[in-house]
Parts: C-alpha cells; sequence; structure tokens
C-alpha cells in the first residue's frame, strides 16, 4: 500500500502502462492519469474538479474495499463501466462526479453510494453522479444497486418541498434496495428515465 499522487507540477498527461494494483491511494490532483492495465481497484482513487481518471477504454471493477471519490472525471469509455462493489463516494463534500460510460451499482456484491447533502445548489451544496451511459445492477441482478447512504452536512435540514437530482445518466435497470437517510428524514425517491430525485414533503 502506498500513495501517489498526479499532481500540477507533472505533466498534463501521464500514463500508467505497466499493472497497477491500488490498495493504498490513487489522487489524480490535476491533468489526466490514464492506466492500461488496471482491471481491479481495492484501495482509494480520488480525481479531484477538472481532472480525469482515464482506464484507456476499459472496463474496471472497485472490489469491496474500494472507495470511488472525488469531484472529477472517470472515464471509462462508451460501452465500457465502471463496477462498483465497494464505496462510490462522489464530491469533496459535496461535489459532482462524472462517470464517462456505464455505471453498474452491483447490489449482490455490496455496492455502496453515499451521497452527501448541505444545501439546495446542485454540485456544490450537494452530491451528485453524471454518467454518460446507463446505470443498472450487476450480473447477479440487474435491478439491484445495493445501498444509498444519504447524510446531511453542514447542519443543514431539508424543509419540506425541496428536491434534491443527485444522479443524471442516459438510461437506468433498477434501483437502490436499501435507503438509508437521515433521522427524522424519510426523503422519497423518483427514479425516473433519465435521473433520480429525492424529494422531502416535511
Amino acid at each position: 500500500a502506498g500513495v501517489f499522487n498526479k499532481d500540477a507540477g507533472s505533466a498534463a498527461t501521464q500514463t500508467i502502462d505497466v499493472a497497477l494494483t491500488n490498495n493504498g491511494a490513487v489522487n489524480v490532483n490535476s491533468g489526466t492519469l490514464t492506466v492500461t492495465n488496471f482491471p481491479a481497484n481495492s484501495g482509494t482513487i480520488s480525481v479531484a474538479s477538472g481532472a480525469i481518471f482515464s482506464t484507456n477504454n476499459s472496463n474496471l471493477t472497485n472490489a469491496s474495499t474500494g472507495i470511488i471519490t472525488g469531484s472529477g472525471t472517470f472515464n471509462l469509455g462508451a460501452g465500457r463501466a465502471l463496477t462498483n462493489q465497494g464505496t462510490l463516494r462522489p464530491g469533496t463534500s459535496p461535489g459532482t462526479l462524472t462517470i464517462t460510460g456505464d455505471l453498474v451499482l452491483d447490489g449482490v456484491n455490496g455496492s455502496i453510494t453515499d451521497i452527501e447533502i448541505g444545501g439546495l445548489a446542485a454540485g456544490t451544496q450537494f452530491d451528485v453522479i453524471n454518467v454518460t451511459g446507463q446505470v443498472r445492477g450487476g450480473t447477479g441482478n440487474v435491478n439491484d444497486w445495493g445501498t444509498v447512504n444519504v447524510t446531511h452536512v453542514n447542519s443543514f435540514a431539508s424543509a419540506a418541498g425541496n428536491t434534491f437530482q443527485v444522479m443524471n445518466f442516459a438510461s437506468r435497470i433498477g434501483d437502490f434496495t436499501t435507503k438509508s437517510f437521515p433521522a427524522g428524514f424519510p426523503y422519497a425517491t423518483t427514479v425516473g428515465g433519465t435521473n433520480y430525485v429525492l424529494a422531502f414533503g416535511g
């Protein structure tokens, strides 16, 4: 386990073209980091706003111990997928995480998605996940997205009528099977064809 930082002082685009194993942390703080032989992640990958983590048009599985986080872009490529069996934690308290490709929330194998809400502004006060392709469950049950954990931050408390569009996608199959909300705030969920909305009725 160790830490790899892609910082502003390095080349705008860096490529790791040998087999990569991550049990520690990969931080893409600036520019683009491309990995060409990285099928599974067991550590933390954090991508800062404006930065890109690219799998070179390959699938990536975030294993049970893995954490995907940040406000940048995970570029899998069209028709490729990020499969989450660990924790997907968009934003930098809060922020917007963009996934170029499909997002597979593998609920059968323990997928967890964390959403923070600290205000009404999308991407700056509450977390957003933007997916250019399809969101679906894993091969074990394509309808099972696993768990979503919604938490309030910055002393925020929803008022009646507040809505939060926390996911945007091209298409979807399924929904979260377990939904955890802050005490006293039983959000209603609306799963549309291209978005996922939390609403508080008061």
